[in-house]
């Protein structure tokens, strides 16, 4: 009987802290700042010869600071896409260059970071987090569901021998 109440009891909800489009954009972000020089002088070059033929849709710099409303996708803003918005390297690049929604779900992501950056108390952390997964939902049509099949990847994936060939198929 102690058993099952110990299993139970781990069973509890508990808060957890999740990544969100900001975080993973700021760590880029970062990360491209304390580049060696030389290293981001060829990381500047790759994305400008990247760029060719999307300059309206990718900014002309690796890290778009303007303060605001994004007008174009960053290289920092990459691996936010692709943690919520994307299953493969193929459906991220489809994604960033293709879809008409991922601009509008670069600006939620502003907005709600400034919100977090102003919210002083727990429920005004909540609520921005909500209110912009609410609208994620409407901007991205298939958000929740593809947040479920990265949930699902994530638990079956540990138990799945796969080579690093065979992992995009999972």
């Amino acid at each position: 009987m102690l058993l099952l109440a110990t299993c139970l009891s781990m069973l509890q909800p508990v808060p957890a802290l999740a990544w969100l489009y900001p975080a993973h954009r700021d760590i880029t972000v970062l990360a491209v700042q304390r580049l060696e020089p030389a290293a981001r002088a060829l990381l500047a070059q790759l994305w400008s010869e990247a760029r060719a033929g999307h300059e309206t849709r990718l900014c002309a710099q690796l890290v778009d600071t303007a303060p605001g409303t994004p007008a174009c996708i960053d290289y920092a803003a990459w691996p936010a896409i692709a943690g919520d918005h994307a299953c493969s390297a193929r459906d991220l690049l489809r994604t960033v260059l293709d879809t008409p929604w991922i601009l509008n779900v670069a600006r939620i992501s502003a907005r709600l970071k400034r919100q977090l950056a102003t919210a002083t108390r727990r429920d005004q952390h909540i609520n921005a987090v909500r209110g912009a997964d609410l609208e994620l939902q409407r901007a991205d049509l298939h958000y929740a569901t593809l947040l479920a099949l990265l949930v699902a990847v994530l638990l079956v994936a540990p138990f799945v021998a796969v080579g690093l060939r065979g992992y995009p198929e999972i």
